[in-house]
Formats: C-alpha cells, sequence, structure tokens
C-alpha cells in the first residue's frame, strides 16, 4: 500500500541534537510519525477510539487479505486481526490518558518477544477541516519489534487518511 501520497503526509521524526537523530535518545527503537489528515479533532478522536472505526483503519504489515476486530472499554481496548493466511495477531492495551488531544495507552502485541508492553503517546492538534496527528511508539524491545511495528503504523495511518 505505499505509494507517493503516503510518503510526503507521513514523516519520521528526523530532528538532530548533536549528530543524533532525536528519537534515538530516548530508545533505540522508537517510533515517531506526524500525519495530516483531512478531519476535525472530534472526528480524528473518534475514527482513534471507536471500534467500528478502529476495524476500518487498522492494517496488518505484510497482510494483502485481512480482517480487523476491535473492542474497547473506557479502561482498555483490544485488536485481532487475521491475515489472508490465517495468521491471527491480537494487540491489546489499557489507556493512561484519552482526551480529544490526547491519547496515551500501553501497548502489547501477542505472541511477541517483548516482556512488558511498550506505550503510545498520540497528539490531535487542529481544529475545523484539518487535524495533524502526532505518534510516538516508545519501549520497542528489538530491531525486529521495531520494524513490524513502523510498518503497522504507517500502513494503518496511511489508511486513516484515506479514510477522510
Amino acid at each position: 500500500m505505499s505509494s507517493p501520497l503516503l510518503t510526503q503526509q507521513v514523516s519520521r521524526n528526523t530532528a538532530i541534537r548533536g549528530g543524533v537523530p532525536l528519537h534515538s535518545l530516548a530508545h533505540p527503537w522508537h517510533i515517531a510519525l506526524t500525519v495530516s489528515v483531512n478531519a476535525d479533532r472530534h472526528r480524528l478522536y473518534q475514527a482513534l477510539t471507536l471500534p467500528e472505526y478502529m476495524e476500518a483503519w487498522v492494517r496488518l504489515p505484510r497482510a494483502h487479505c485481512q480482517e480487523v476486530a476491535a473492542t474497547c472499554t473506557a479502561e482498555s481496548y483490544r485488536i485481532v486481526g487475521r491475515s489472508g493466511d490465517g495468521t491471527e495477531v491480537s494487540i491489546g492495551g489499557t489507556y493512561r490518558v484519552s482526551r480529544r488531544s490526547k491519547i496515551v495507552f500501553t501497548w502489547k502485541r501477542g505472541g511477541a518477544s517483548t516482556l512488558l508492553p511498550s506505550l503510545v503517546m498520540i497528539r490531535l492538534l487542529g481544529d475545523f477541516a484539518r487535524s495533524t496527528l502526532y505518534l510516538a511508539h516508545s519501549g520497542l524491545a528489538s530491531k525486529a519489534e521495531y520494524a513490524w511495528q513502523m510498518e503497522f503504523w504507517e500502513r494503518s495511518l496511511g489508511r486513516l487518511q484515506a479514510l477522510f
């Protein structure tokens, strides 16, 4: 699903301090993405937190044909995806902050080798017809987990953009 449009609108945080990329200062496996979406903050917040909307934009890495089911409560969420070859992936966690402009939640991929959940922070800026989504995913345990999560977020955020 990689396209020139996606690569222009999804950018990695590559600011540099003292010759070292900022994202590598906190943790060696840190994801920082920025996406511009044609939707107001309230609509975008709903798309990120309501199960029926999450199912429309979540995309698994390397899966061509897939179905996604999501469930959410005020405190937690769970996403289960199945690829065309029958492989099942589950992702779950708990919300630490859930406001219209900021969402912070733990993130644990079922079956992954990580011992502790990682942490995702999403900030939404903007009003009316356009919003900017800033995503930071930290605490990833390995290069392989980083690669999987990076592909997940790039594909999923690209799909989220396309919905609006």
